[in-house]
């Protein structure tokens, strides 16, 4: 199945299942939601922006995603005003 996304919409791929946490150095736990927002590109509509799949970005602090499934993938889709940044290494 190929996914055709809309113009400017985003999508990551996720695992829903994951129990990655992260801790402050006096072992606080912090949700997924409170770490900082960079993400790789799973699959990308057009845009003006220049964002491809692939391409890892800052998001938002304040950025909301609709999450779904398809087949056994969950993806979070955004739209791509939400990033603020493309990470080149």
């Amino acid at each position: 199945m190929k996914i055709l996304p809309m113009k400017n919409c985003m999508f990551i791929e996720f695992d829903k299942n994951s129990t990655t946490e992260a801790k402050t150095a006096g072992g606080i736990v912090l949700p997924d939601e409170e770490r900082t927002k960079i993400v790789t590109v799973s699959i990308v509509g057009e845009n003006e922006v220049g964002i491809k799949a692939g391409d890892r970005v800052l998001l938002n602090p304040n950025v909301t995603f609709t999450e779904f499934r398809i087949g056994a993938q969950w993806y979070k889709q955004t739209g791509v005003s939400m990033v603020v940044a493309k990470i080149e290494d």
